[in-house]
């Protein structure tokens, strides 16, 4: 067993245990190198063969997905063995279970597949990767509403034939091979494959929906189909298929179970009725086969057509109010077979760019460069003068670049047919700018942009010139190009450039100066009241009314936002401020509640809160709290 405060292998910092199961026991530490929390999942049973176990944790560190938590290492210490995980800030779905939670179809269909893709994706590999273990305790809902599918280290290898098995929510093949086990007929076991995963996804949403524990020994258990539930009859099809007891008769892959998810809409009774009618209306006219046939495939297709316009409008008007659901519904619409012939070229290229500007404005660069290269090669080559194609290559390797994939970006660089392109050259100017060669990035942008280099690469070289001085917090030089890039074009990345570049002139250069006060206070409202606002955008709505002395206000922001995000311990140390400028008594609650959510909080939270508010909360919680933070 290992203690809080105990150091492993001179880098990892146990704060405490925060689970166990039959396969293995779980705590939270933090990496002393790298200043982040970690998860440390120790084996149980026989780890004799610990280079086979090595081998097994190499293949999960070569997975990366957006629904996965990453694998990073593997040690032994004191005859134990570990795996380093990422740590996923959330709560299990078996915890909403507990708590009561009603799941509404919109939000189980939205995990459903998420599930499914991250199946697709495992169970696709040139070595087939089976999570044999999925159940709510193992499926985590993030901060962004997005799950996660944990615990990798009790399945491997489509070859394994068992390495965990619950009553509740494992197939029956699994159980067949326990129960061989047991009575040492060996001969008996059946080779499991992805199936199972999938009879065990169905599982868990039979729970989730019913609010039963299926049991596979309970011959008597009812179909999800005998519940009088408020789900669909398509998507409860889904589970109870997912979950049949014969092999052959579930979905044959998780890509087939995904299509199925995708194609809800289409097996609704409402559309069922339509079809229905439409032969009912071509036998009453007499019509021939041909034309009955034609009849319904003009009503599919138009009921399909008008799904998807319905669907692209919704995104766009999403993509451009920056809400971050955004990206789910971009992806949804791409993955989507029956849309696929009303998505023309230039509209897929958009689609795909757009998903990706939606995952880069939430930091995520890896799969923003996933997106923006889609869109790029669908695009083409520059060499076809294809203008999107320049703007799709510019921004995948401004995303490498932000995901320090630097050796990529030179390759790519190298291999490009003009190098002289000034979208090449805004991608220059970014790159000197992240390596710290500031005199670079400037000479290069005042080259290019005394020159007709088109609104899209004027826009980006005003901001990048903006960023080289607000990095070396020059804010007023940084205010001076940031309203030039405002005057190319408005969105909400240059609002809120000019909404941070003022607030810190606010802050270091004069406090006094109403100009700053005010325009910080105009481009943060706008964000607010024509934008889907980050969690930073309302704080520092927050921090202007605290300077302005409104601490009322700023107390109000914060509550509401406290309402959206209450996990999130940004929120409860600007709290903490604003009570201790009001002299209220709840300063030392708000203090506790920071430090509380502090420990569990990811690397993007941490690192987004400046230096000088860390110091400072940090020593009110001393004050306050009568401890070390």
């Amino acid at each position: 067993m290992l203690y809080s405060g105990e150091i492993i292998d001179n880098t990892y910092k146990i704060v405490n245990e925060i689970g166990s199961g039959g396969m293995g026991v779980v705590y939270l530490a933090f990496h002393l190198r790298l200043e982040k929390y970690v998860v440390m999942k120790k084996f149980k049973g026989d780890v004799s063969n610990v280079s086979l176990l090595r081998n097994e944790v190499d293949i999960l560190k070569s997975l990366h997905h957006p629904y996965l938590p990453q694998v990073y290492d593997f040690i032994e210490f004191e005859n134990d063995i570990y795996t380093i995980i990422d740590y996923i800030n959330g709560y299990d779905l078996s915890y909403y279970i507990k708590n009561g939670e009603f799941f509404s179809e919109n939000q189980l269909v939205k995990w459903l597949k998420q599930l499914c893709e991250v199946l697709v994706y495992l169970h696709e590999k040139p070595i087939p990767v089976i999570h044999m273990d999925i159940k709510p305790a193992n499926i985590i809902v993030n901060s962004d509403g997005n799950i996660c599918l944990i615990d990798f280290g009790i399945s491997l290898g489509q070859s394994e034939t068992i390495k965990g098995f619950s009553v509740n929510y494992s197939s029956p093949e699994q159980y067949h091979n326990v129960l061989s086990i047991l009575n040492g007929s060996y001969d008996e076991m059946v080779e499991l494959d992805g199936r199972s995963d999938i009879y065990s996804l169905g599982a868990t949403f039979y729970y989730l929906m019913t609010g039963i524990l299926p049991d596979i020994e309970n011959q008597e258990q009812p179909d999800i189909s005998q519940f009088d539930i408020p789900y669909s009859d398509a998507f409860v099809s889904i589970i109870q298929k997912s979950m049949n007891k014969n092999l052959s008769d579930r979905f044959k892959t998780a890509r087939k179970m995904l299509d199925a998810v995708n194609n809800i809409k289409k097996q609704d009774k409402r559309f069922k009725k339509y079809v229905a009618i439409q032969i009912c209306v071509s036998s009453i006219a007499v019509l021939s086969a041909i034309s009955g046939i034609g009849l319904m495939i003009n009503g599919n297709n138009s009921i399909i057509k008008d799904n998807f316009n319905k669907d692209y409008e919704k995104f766009v008007e999403s993509y451009e109010q920056n809400d971050y659901s955004a990206t789910d519904e971009g992806r949804r619409i791409l993955d989507n077979d029956n849309y696929q012939k009303y998505i023309d070229n230039e509209t897929k290229e958009n689609l795909l760019h757009s998903v990706g500007d939606c995952y880069y404005r939430q930091n995520d660069f890896v799969n923003a460069s996933v997106y923006y290269k889609k869109a790029y090669e669908a695009a083409g080559s520059t060499k076809n003068n294809n203008e999107n194609a320049d703007v799709y290559f510019r921004d995948y390797l401004i995303s490498l670049i932000m995901n320090n994939d630097l050796s990529k970006v030179e390759n790519e660089i190298d291999k490009a047919e003009n190098k002289d392109s000034y979208y090449i050259r805004i991608v220059e100017a970014q790159f000197n700018l992240y390596i710290g060669n500031t005199d670079n990035c400037r000479e290069i942008l005042n080259e290019i942009l005394s020159q007709n280099i088109g609104i899209e690469n004027e826009y980006m070289g005003y901001l990048i010139y903006g960023d080289s001085f607000f990095k070396e917090k020059d804010y007023l030089n940084a205010v001076k190009y940031y309203e030039q890039a405002l005057d190319v074009k408005k969105d909400i990345s240059v609002l809120r450039k000019l909404g941070s570049a003022y607030f810190n002139c606010m802050v270091y250069v004069d406090s006094n100066n109403r100009q700053y006060i005010e325009k910080s206070l105009e481009y943060y409202t706008e964000i607010q009241n024509d934008y889907y606002p980050s969690v930073t955008d309302t704080i520092n709505l927050a921090q202007i009314y605290r300077f302005t002395d409104n601490y009322t206000e700023a107390e109000n922001v914060l509550k509401r936002l406290s309402d959206y995000y209450p996990q999130d311990c940004r929120v409860y140390i600007y709290l903490a401020f604003t009570s201790y400028d009001k002299n209220s008594s709840e300063v030392s609650m708000y203090c506790r509640k920071a430090h509380e959510l502090f420990i569990t909080a990811t690397d993007d939270v941490k690192s987004s809160i400046p230096d000088d508010d860390l110091i400072e909360i940090k020593k009110m919680y001393s004050y306050y709290c009568s401890s070390e933070w």
